[in-house]
């Protein structure tokens, strides 16, 4: 009788264990994000940037601090940004044009990466 409460005991705990994490996991994954690149909504750059890019956010906010986000560009040949920091994740992928990332205080082409 002590072996079969205690193995009801066992599993009982592992499976509200279980059952926690699943609960846990469920409430804090965010929802897949699917679009095609005709459903891209298209916009220049914040201020502090050159004109001349155009930027499509999809995934975040990267007007609000704190938080990650996901962005494609698009940049004319020839398109500098000047050195700065993100504290945050940023994705970004270049669709056209030619970016160069370099780390550091000052901008030097020779040892940025061209992307």
């Amino acid at each position: 009788m002590k072996r079969k409460f205690l193995l009801f005991f066992v599993l009982a705990l592992v499976g509200g264990y279980a059952f926690h994490l699943v609960a846990q996991t469920s409430s804090t994954a965010s929802a897949a994000i699917h679009m095609t690149p005709a459903e891209f909504k298209w916009g220049p750059p914040p201020p502090g940037l050159p004109a001349g890019a155009q930027l499509a956010v999809l995934a975040g906010d990267p007007s609000k601090e704190g938080g990650e986000y996901t962005l494609r560009a698009k940049l004319p040949d020839g398109y500098k940004i000047a050195p700065h920091y993100h504290p945050v994740t940023e994705n970004v992928t270049i669709l056209s044009g030619t970016f160069y990332l370099g780390m550091g205080d000052k901008f030097d082409e020779k040892t940025a990466s061209p992307f």
